[in-house]
């Protein structure tokens, strides 16, 4: 999906009012209980799952640059163009577009934040779960224009689930941009990457870095 940019988009991901509580509540309906019981929600499952065990023992700026950093050098590494951002509400803490990214990639993970803060969830997981309940972002107040269910953006908690920032990757598509973050938050806190299933998962020729070989903290060009 083809995302639009305009002006208004370029301002920090922060959360909406009133906006937000829609969107807490969609969670805590009658009507969110049985999208969760249908068989396709495994997939959103298995995003719950994956989230819940990537609590951050501190989310601040120093950590934010580190995952930053780690994000873009597994991206150099297997030769991908990609921008990242790290960001708490109203503060951009790390962003990193590489050579030949587009320039309204900026506005893309701003969208996808917001909604990382307005749901509490990836935007990848609620974009599945709108489209099963057969809703969308404008059933609670966001627009297309300042919010997005592209995949590649994930909520960073610490403990106790609460979300103290978010971590963006644009430039591959939904399920690739979000594994691609996902990994750089499991290096950060020394959880073993997930092997992921999903047939949309792009650049499988090149197998992410295993626990022997050297840290993607450190990057050799």
């Amino acid at each position: 999906m083809q995302e639009s940019t305009t002006d208004s988009e370029r301002t920090r991901p922060t959360p909406s009012g009133q906006a937000w509580m829609r969107a807490s509540r969609f969670y805590q309906t009658k009507e969110a209980n049985m999208v969760r019981g249908t068989e396709k929600v495994s997939r959103t499952g298995g995003l719950r799952h994956q989230a819940q065990k990537l609590v951050l023992p501190r989310f601040d700026a120093a950590a934010a640059r580190a995952i930053g950093e780690i994000t873009f050098n597994l991206a150099f590494r297997r030769g991908l163009t990609i921008t990242v951002c790290i960001a708490r509400p109203g503060q951009t803490l790390y962003f990193s577009a590489m050579e030949g990214a587009d320039p309204d990639d900026e506005s893309r993970l701003l969208k996808r934040m917001r909604t990382v803060f307005a749901f509490g969830e990836s935007s990848l997981e609620v974009g599945i779960r709108l489209r099963q309940s057969g809703r969308s972002l404008n059933d609670f107040g966001f627009a297309p224009a300042t919010h997005s269910v592209n995949g590649g953006a994930i909520p960073l908690c610490v403990e106790n689930g609460v979300v103290k920032g978010a971590a963006a990757v644009v430039g591959m598509s939904d399920q690739a941009n979000h594994d691609l973050i996902t990994e750089a938050v499991c290096w950060h806190v020394g959880v073993d990457f997930p092997q992921f299933k999903s047939a949309r998962h792009e650049r499988r020729s090149r197998p992410a870095p295993s626990r022997n070989s050297e840290s993607p903290n450190t990057c050799r060009f």
